[in-house]
């Protein structure tokens, strides 16, 4: 079972996930669904406990997310967030993100 790599790296990981929009995709830019994904992580309560992980860290775990929503469905990406030392709490408000701006088509029910 694979499991969910998100390690805090810098306390300025706030401020690189505020950084001013950028139209290419070169290494280390964002895209608009970053964008979306690190606005809807940062209005949830959990936002503290994602804020020091390193943004492309971040962006690769929701991607992940995405993937075994498509292999496991909702309860099996809920319980591998959970299995990697989530707790609920974390891994519902992550999964949201994930989902609104990544993978909006999990948006809906439960599988």
């Amino acid at each position: 079972m694979s499991t969910v790599t998100v390690t805090s790296s810098s306390p300025s990981a706030t401020d690189a996930a505020t950084a001013a929009p950028t139209s290419t995709t070169r290494p280390g830019d964002i895209t608009d669904q970053d964008r979306v994904f690190l606005a809807q992580l940062q209005s949830s309560s959990q936002w503290s406990f994602f804020s020091t992980v390193e943004r492309g860290s971040l962006f690769d775990s929701a991607h992940m997310a995405c993937n075994r929503f498509d292999t496991v469905g909702k309860v099996g990406t809920l319980q591998w967030m959970l299995d990697a030392g989530f707790n609920i709490d974390q891994a519902t408000p992550f999964l949201v993100a994930a989902a609104m701006a990544y993978c909006p088509n999990n948006l809906s029910g439960v599988q």
